[in-house]
């Protein structure tokens, strides 16, 4: 029960229903999820340890909030880990498998729904990173890209046509047998990201100061 209600709340902060700062609280979710309040807080504390909640000393867990910090570490994060899996497992990229990548960003250019171009983004990304053999380290950077892609004020933190010439020139590095490379494009794009992501960040703020 306690995974269970950890992965509903993992998705439900992923995709921006439950936004920065909004309180968890014990008695209402385990309540809402049918149960006592002892795996509920089990999972608080799975969320805790994932950096997702917060959890101050006698007050409700809240969702953690993104600062221009957080951004920054949580996508030094990413290119790191990803960057470290492309290389690892770069060589061993197929004919077939490279022709899946240009295939993923074919269909990115083509979708005009944002869910749908997220959803293949981030298959995208796990492609790259899956040939490594490392699921947990696999597992971590994809929880680290969905947690600030899909929030609903995100609002296409990249533009598709950048996104998608930075994905092709990430392919073209891995067909031309150009490892090295490909990470290099990889990090290029994950730090482009994270300026566009900081500047919709700081553009919010400055909005809320002027309400």
């Amino acid at each position: 029960m306690a995974q269970h209600i950890a992965e509903a709340l993992r998705v439900a902060i992923g995709e921006g229903r439950l936004a920065d700062g909004d309180e968890l609280n014990q008695v209402q979710l385990a309540a809402h999820f049918g149960t006592s309040r002892v795996p509920v807080r089990e999972a608080l504390r799975v969320l805790e340890a994932e950096g997702l909640v917060s959890a101050p000393p006698h007050r409700h867990a809240q969702v953690t909030g993104m600062t221009p910090a957080r951004v920054v570490e949580i996508f030094e994060l990413r290119a790191l880990l990803e960057g470290h899996l492309l290389e690892k497992g770069g060589a061993s990229f197929g004919v077939g498998e490279v022709e899946e990548l240009w295939w993923l960003c074919d269909e990115m250019d083509a979708t005009d729904d944002h869910a749908d171009w997220l959803a293949k983004n981030q298959q995208f990304h796990d492609r790259l990173t899956g040939k490594a053999g490392a699921p947990m380290t696999q597992q971590l950077a994809s929880q680290l890209a969905q947690r600030y892609l899909r929030a609903p004020d995100a609002e296409r933190p990249v533009a598709k046509e950048d996104a998608g010439r930075e994905h092709r020139r990430i392919v073209g590095a891995l067909e031309r047998g150009d490892v090295p490379g490909a990470r290099r494009e990889l990090e290029r794009h994950i730090s482009h990201t994270t300026r566009k992501v900081l500047q919709r960040l700081e553009a919010r703020v400055a909005e809320t100061e002027r309400t």
